[in-house]
């Protein structure tokens, strides 16, 4: 699979991020848990909750705008020392 070496590459020429999360709507996008990167499944994809449950994503959100709202609200608590 091409995104678990996109994932990996990422990480090592990207700055460090302490809250790194994959955000995905398929099993492709969420099964790789290596890496130590936090898992977000979308339902606004072709996958309804069910199946991306079988792969136990660390979170599951309506769609995009939930997920950016949520990485955004991390970003910011780590920013504020929350």
């Amino acid at each position: 699979m091409i995104k678990p070496l996109l994932m990996e590459r990422a990480l090592a020429e990207l700055p460090a991020a302490d809250d790194a999360w994959m955000v995905g709507d398929t099993e492709a996008d969420i099964i790789n848990k290596k890496h130590g990167v936090k898992i977000m499944a979308v339902l606004c994809g072709i996958r309804d909750r069910a199946q991306l449950e079988l792969y136990q994503p660390d979170l599951i959100v309506k769609d995009l705008s939930e997920a950016v709202d949520l990485v955004l609200r991390s970003v910011e608590k780590e920013t504020l020392g929350l």
